[in-house]
């Protein structure tokens, strides 16, 4: 239950993060950088998020295991305790 709970978490945080950059990060006017340059930066700021979203997942992915305080506080969600 708590690692279903993290996961969420994450995937609004890092839609969330997504969204904030579409709408600040790359504004265009009209001598703006080409478009060239917008897809690059793009890509990159998609491969930061997707990086950051599996290492986010990666790290609750390990604290999940047996014996682990996570593990322990989401077996006792699963057995109703």
């Amino acid at each position: 239950m708590v690692f279903a709970v993290s996961l969420v978490l994450a995937i609004v945080v890092v839609l969330s993060v997504w969204q904030l950059v579409q709408r600040y990060g790359l504004l265009c006017e009209e001598r703006g950088p080409s478009a060239r340059v917008l897809l690059v930066v793009n890509l990159a700021v998609s491969f930061a998020v997707i990086v950051g979203a599996a290492v986010l997942f990666a790290a609750i992915a390990d604290e999940i295991g047996a014996g682990e305080t996570l593990g322990w506080l989401d077996q006792a969600f699963a057995n109703g305790a």
